[in-house]
């Protein structure tokens, strides 16, 4: 069998930074599911908004 070399420190601090990217990444979805809800049913027309902005101009 063959011996392996662990840098535990290297390891927990991957495992770590993995763990908050993760967190990071469902708490942008809530986020972004809970914006959804709210607008649900708008009807919203985002080319009638640039060209009025660029007619401001």
């Amino acid at each position: 069998m063959r011996q392996v070399t662990v840098y535990w420190a290297n390891f927990v601090r991957r495992a770590r930074d993995e763990k908050a990217r993760e967190e990071k990444r469902k708490n942008a979805m809530k986020m972004m599911d809970e914006s959804r809800r709210k607008t649900r049913g708008v009807k919203f027309d985002s080319a009638e908004v640039v060209r009025s902005l660029r007619d401001e101009r």
